[in-house]
């Protein structure tokens, strides 16, 4: 919960991006905007007609970011022989040495006849991979190569892009270079499908995981395990004795449940551990998922004594509960957080019956909504309550449900079906920026008979309103989150019907509100459920549930690490790097430690950019082995901190640059019908909602592709991208 934390930035876009570096030699996107300088040009004529790297050519480019570029057009009838040599990588420990790269090669002859060569270094001479004397690609879909080099690794395993024979001809650019390994076996759990954080657990839960093969090798037989706290150990095997499963394609995942359960019976928080235990898998990095999953009571106040029928709308103060009799004007209960009966009581001048009520603790007074253009100020003293002001609403705004923000000190309201509004202590329409004013009801798809509104600011990253609302389907008794910054559901639903028992013929929903440490050190979300019992003492239902439980803390996820862990000959240019799946917003520098074997290294100094952890020591020596500990809380986002992190590496003795990250990127975003893919060719695309159930999957087949979404339901989904043992994810609405 965000009143936890203690970072107070905002940052709602989710993002996760893990390499698995061991595999990958260099991925050199050229989006620094320059030759990176552990590369080599050979200008030939020494006239600055060579390889460059540019963002656009006119206004064209491969993927909307900067490639390299050698340019016969703009040179003119000058004599081209160009070559852009990339660094020597050790590959001779390599299974597989494939070289992949875009590229556009126009051709011309219009001078000479141009010729684009790829050529590898063999360790004693460079040998012909591949030519080019043809269009090839095109500035909108730039052609896609892949090449086995593996005969020609070696030590000291270079490529060459030579570009000759041209004078007075067109280009040829070149973009995302890739030298890397596939491994032939490797497999990992990539999803934790159940058990999720839930209400009311018990001693058998089911326990799912996604199953994925990296590798390039078919795989039938797959050892699969999980521990829950470090417990006993439970391994079972994916084969085809399981239903359903014969193999498992390159690429391909598979969603295994266990026939072993988990006790999850006892309220708090488990640490599921899952993994996969393939006796030729040789790139363990993505082998094991290790996730929270939280089992929270189901805080329900059934002792309440006797309502009365006709209770609808509720709030508190943090010290009373308060109840308000729809079908009879002015009239209210009290009872203690207990459920004990104190009083109850009439407000005088307060003609109408109120349904729904919102606590605002700046003044102290509580605010009604009875299905009138009005808001009623009401102060709750017992003794001699009283109705403090009648303030009228906008045009057309009916006000049936009412929720306090404290942010902004105004009032989000609505009508059962009607857009949702917030507006200020006059009445008038609010000019608060930053959040989606008005939340309209066409967005709201699913959320029909709105009976109740709370405002939680407590839940990470955002803030939100909660609906308590009967769309009939699932139940009458439905509450569903939505994002005031896109003004759509976010997904989180919960059907009362499943978390109580409820023995009213037709119970339905009724008003709602959240606050803090009404159950000591939770923030709960409360509400009243009409027509809960077919007992007449007790019509009604008061109860409460855990916030956090609802909507789970976002983790501070580390999605990459450089050098990669157990890496070697690993040339850093005295920084390693951290990268976090959100922008860090607070860093502990003295927690973090480096060690040379058992020796710690002085003078470290961090830096914090956006998303990464910059690590620098200006003594790095070569050929040593280093381990740097970064413990957990060292860094922090709004929302949670880091876990422990410990990693180890050894030093090369060749300089050269550090790795360069490449991301797909999607457009537009939000989106009604069609999101344009870019730079994930070749990749696995997963659609998952916000409860993280998959609804769309496929191969992205080309450097820029449209996706049809407009069968997808409104609201927030994350896009996964999968290649490699890599994952990247964006956040994405589709409205």
């Amino acid at each position: 919960m965000r009143n936890i934390a203690s970072f107070l930035f905002l940052s709602f876009f989710l993002s996760m991006y893990l390499y698995a570096q061991k595999a990958v030699a260099v991925f050199e996107t050229f989006d620094s905007g320059v030759i990176p300088a552990s590369w080599n040009v050979d200008d030939s004529l020494s006239d600055n007609n060579t390889w460059e790297v540019v963002s656009a050519y006119q206004t064209n480019s491969l993927d909307g970011t900067p490639f390299a570029f050698v340019n016969s057009d703009a040179a003119g009838a000058v004599a081209m022989s160009e070559k852009l040599v990339s660094p020597a990588y050790d590959l001779s420990s390599n299974t597989l040495v494939i070289l992949e790269f875009d590229q556009y090669f126009n051709y011309f002859g219009g001078g000479d006849n141009e010729v684009g060569d790829v050529d590898v270094w063999d360790g004693s001479q460079w040998v012909n991979v591949y030519s080019v004397d043809a269009d090839s690609g095109n500035w909108s879909s730039p052609d896609h190569q892949i090449i086995d080099a593996t005969a020609y690794k070696n030590a000291a395993f270079k490529v060459r892009f030579w570009y000759h024979g041209a004078s007075g001809d067109y280009y040829w650019a070149i973009d995302n270079v890739k030298i890397w390994d596939p491994q032939a076996n490797d497999v990992g759990v990539s999803v934790l499908v159940s058990p999720i954080s839930d209400f009311e657990m018990g001693a058998s839960e089911t326990v799912s995981v996604t199953v994925t093969n990296f590798g390039t090798t078919a795989q039938t037989s797959i050892p699969v395990s999980f521990q829950i706290d470090g417990g006993t150990i439970v391994s079972e095997t994916l084969d085809n004795l399981y239903s359903g499963f014969t193999s498992l394609a390159p690429g391909s995942s598979f969603t295994y449940t266990f026939t072993g359960t988990a006790d999850l019976s006892i309220y708090g928080t488990y640490n599921v551990k899952c993994w996969t235990g393939l006796g030729t898998d040789t790139d363990h990095a993505n082998d094991t998922l290790i996730k929270s999953v939280v089992n929270t009571q189901t805080y329900v106040q059934l002792e309440v004594d006797s309502m009365l029928n006709g209770v609808l709308g509720v709030e508190t103060d943090g010290n009373f509960f308060y109840v308000s009799i729809y079908n009879t004007p002015g009239l209210f209960a009290k009872y203690t957080l207990a459920g004990v009966l104190v009083d109850t009581f009439s407000v005088p001048g307060l003609s109408v019956g109120i349904r729904d009520l919102a606590y605002d603790p700046v003044s102290g007074h509580f605010y009604g909504g009875a299905s009138t253009p009005f808001m009623y100020e009401l102060h709750f003293d017992t003794i001699s309550p009283s109705l403090i002001s009648t303030v009228g609403t906008p045009s057309g705004v009916m006000v049936r449900s009412i929720a306090f923000d404290d942010q902004r000190n105004e009032f989000w309201v609505g009508n059962l079906n009607g857009d949702i509004y917030l507006i200020d202590k006059s009445g008038a329409l609010s000019t608060a920026t930053g959040i989606i004013n008005s939340i309209l009801n066409t967005g709201l798809t699913g959320l029909d008979n709105r009976y109740g509104l709370a405002y939680d600011n407590w839940s990470c990253p955002g803030e939100y309103l909660w609906v308590f609302c009967q769309p009939g389907t699932p139940s009458d008794v439905y509450l569903a989150q939505v994002d005031l910054y896109t003004g759509l559901p976010t997904g989180r639903n919960f059907d009362l019907t499943t978390q109580f028992a409820l023995s009213g013929s037709s119970p339905g929903a009724g008003g709602l509100f959240t606050h803090e440490n009404i159950i000591s050190g939770t923030i709960s979300i409360g509400g009243i459920i009409q027509n809960a019992s077919n007992d007449p003492n007790f019509p009604g239902v008061l109860f409460l549930l855990d916030l956090e439980t609802m909507h789970p803390d976002p983790p501070l996820n580390m999605t990459s690490l450089f050098p990669a862990n157990a890496s070697v000959d690993v040339h850093l240019n005295h920084n390693a790097i951290v990268k976090f799946d959100q922008d860090i917003t607070g860093l502990s520098l003295s927690s973090i430690s480096i060690t040379d074997g058992v020796t710690p290294v002085a003078n470290i100094n961090a830096i914090v950019t956006n998303d990464s952890l910059i690590i620098s020591h200006a003594d790095f020596a070569g050929n040593t082995q280093y381990t740097v500990t970064i413990p957990q809380g060292t860094v922090g986002w709004e929302c949670s901190v880091n876990e422990e992190i410990t990693w180890s590496f050894t030093t090369g003795t060749v300089s050269v640059d550090e790795y360069d990250f490449t991301l797909p990127y999607i457009y537009p975003n939000p989106a009604e019908s069609n999101v344009n893919i870019n730079d994930a060719s070749g990749q696995q695309m997963i659609i998952r909602d916000i409860t993280g159930k998959e609804v769309m999957r496929r191969i992205i087949l080309s450097n820029k592709e449209m996706i049809d979404v407009s069968m997808l339901k409104q609201g927030i989904y994350i896009i996964e991208f999968r290649s490699e043992g890599s994952v990247y994810s964006l956040k994405f609405v589709r409205n």
